[in-house]
């Protein structure tokens, strides 16, 4: 073999070794022993000690305006004061009994009325 193209190859494989090296280095965690922590008698009781409770309020599952409609291009949030939560969601179409309304961008975009339960304006 040519000694001009061993040389590169050499100074190459070299290069690589080199940047291996450096990364399994790099990688490993460090093998400092942890610091110990001093905690104070307050600092237990307080650890202890419930957090204050917040009241949290309800999920609403009813329509809150159930004599309103909805159409095409209404919000979500429109239609869950309309309708209601829906019954579940599904590839996120919101499924009331054998209906559906589907949204795009975060309006809707498309529905099928199949047990005639949607309120849709006319």
């Amino acid at each position: 073999m040519d000694p001009r193209v061993r040389r590169p190859a050499i100074q190459a494989s070299i290069g690589g070794l080199v940047l291996l090296v450096l990364f399994v280095v790099m990688s490993r965690p460090s093998t400092d022993p942890p610091q110990p922590v001093t905690v104070t008698d307050s600092e237990v009781e307080a650890s202890t000690e419930a957090p204050p409770t917040e009241p949290v309020a309800e999920e609403r599952a009813g329509p809150e305006d159930p004599d309103g409609c909805f159409s095409s291009g209404s919000t979500r949030a429109e239609v869950s004061r309309v309708m209601g939560a829906p019954d579940s969601t599904v590839y996120g179409e919101w499924v009331y009994g054998r209906s559906g309304i589907t949204f795009g961008y975060g309006t809707v975009s498309d529905y099928h009325n199949e047990d005639l339960n949607l309120r849709i304006c006319p």
